[in-house]
């Protein structure tokens, strides 16, 4: 399977995967049916609402890795590139990388979640100034908020196999042994 690449930002080679593609779309979806059967818009609203989530949700997630990225070259063991595939992304570092201490490998797992964190407190507080709960701008904003505080952020508690959370269940254990 190949990488298409999308952009060179920040350091970074941003590629996606072909199912990303497919993944984005039934995002979209979901959240124009949504958007039309749960909160009753209009066909023409909940498309447009669906999109702007959707994009939402890919430039979330890119935030998510761009704060991996931070963290990895603070760290002095930068990323090369973010993946999409599916409905997920994944960072990428140098196949040639050394072996490295759980503390360096703690800290880039965190740099994510801390990245969406902040993102989210920003969509809380925009959440908070809205005049209107329940417009479809003021529904976009509260699935971002939920999406970065809850996916992004919270999944650092919850080892999946593939996550942030797994990455420090792995290590976490080592560091506090003292191990290097």
């Amino acid at each position: 399977m190949h990488d298409i690449p999308l952009a060179q930002f920040a350091g970074l080679r941003w590629t996606a995967r072909p199912s990303a593609f497919a993944g984005w779309t039934v995002v979209a979806v979901l959240l124009i049916a949504v958007g039309a059967f749960i909160f009753g818009w209009s066909i023409g609203t909940a498309v447009l609402a669906g999109l702007v989530a959707t994009v939402g949700y890919v430039l979330s997630a890119g935030w998510h890795q761009f704060g991996h990225a931070i963290a990895a070259r603070s760290t002095g063991y930068p990323m090369t590139s973010v993946r999409f595939w599916g409905v997920l992304d994944s960072s990428i570092y140098p196949a040639t990388e050394p072996a490295l201490a759980p503390a360096i490998h703690i800290r880039r797992a965190l740099g994510g979640p801390i990245a969406s964190l902040a993102l989210a407190v920003i969509f809380a507080i925009v959440t908070l100034l809205q005049s209107s709960p329940t417009s479809p701008t003021a529904r976009i904003v509260q699935f971002l908020f939920l999406l970065n505080f809850v996916v992004y952020t919270l999944q650092v508690f919850v080892p999946l196999g593939f996550n942030d959370g797994t990455t420090l269940m792995r290590w976490l254990p080592k560091l506090l042994r003292g191990e290097r």
